[in-house]
């Protein structure tokens, strides 16, 4: 009897281990949005290049993550539930601030090529040893 506990204690334990461990992703979102706009799994799988059934685990993958379901599945229309809708809402918080991260490394990056480097040198090591790297509207040593 003992034994039977146990077993069913770690049985409930794993269930709860793996729940933990699957992680909703951008992609999963990605899905759910794209089927939520377009109200149909096939269309959404033609313009993801993926099958409907690919669509459909992801699909319930994130509403068993969640416990919630997220779309009504009324053929041939799918619409999003009102847990869908917060999700979706949140989704394009979440996608909206990645793309602000995005332009923001963006501008970083034009930025930093668009930077001066100011070297300090004699006018003998400014002239032998950088040479043609000196230009002549920067400012002539000793200046």
């Amino acid at each position: 009897m003992i034994y039977m506990a146990n077993l069913i204690h770690m049985l409930t334990s794993a269930e709860l281990f793996l729940r933990w461990c699957i992680h909703m992703d951008l992609r999963q979102l990605e899905i759910f949005k794209l089927i939520a706009k377009s109200g149909s799994f096939s269309t959404a799988a033609r313009r993801l290049n993926l099958t409907q059934s690919a669509l459909s685990h992801q699909m319930r993958a994130l509403e068993e993550e969640l416990g919630e379901q997220l779309l009504v599945r009324a053929r041939p229309q799918v619409y999003a539930t009102a847990a869908g809708q917060h999700v979706l809402a949140s989704a394009a918080r979440i996608f909206a601030e990645i793309s602000d991260v995005k332009a923001q490394f963006e501008r970083t990056r034009k930025n930093e090529s668009m930077g001066s480097v100011r070297v300090a040198s004699t006018h003998l090591a400014m002239t032998y040893v950088y040479g043609n790297c000196w230009s002549s509207s920067a400012p002539s040593p000793g200046d």
